[in-house]
């Protein structure tokens, strides 16, 4: 939103997002928005980075730092689309509980 004040792309007060069934509120637990662009990043004529490379890149990085996180899931689809131009921005955010 031009100028400030309006909710970000994709967030408003009347949506409803399906799936979510807890907010991370343990230590450790791991929080992802990412935009689809990751879940669709892909090699030419190949299948789709998707949603199970995702929690593998996360089970993968249970140690990281919610940067470190967010660096690898982007590495890793990055590499897996083996160079090709990115078809759409990959942007999120990573939150992740550190003590309780």
């Amino acid at each position: 939103n031009e100028g400030g004040g309006g909710w970000p792309v994709g967030f408003g007060r009347d949506n409803i997002y399906d799936g979510i069934d807890r907010v991370p509120r343990e230590t450790m637990d791991v929080l992802l928005i990412l935009h689809d662009g990751f879940r669709e990043e892909r090699k030419v004529n190949e299948d789709w980075f998707g949603e199970s490379r995702i929690v593998e890149t996360v089970d993968a990085n249970t140690q990281a730092t919610a940067e470190e996180i967010f660096k690898a899931i982007w590495e890793y689809a990055r590499k897996f689309s083996d160079g090709e131009r990115q078809s759409d921005d990959m942007t999120g955010i990573v939150v992740k509980v550190l003590d309780r």
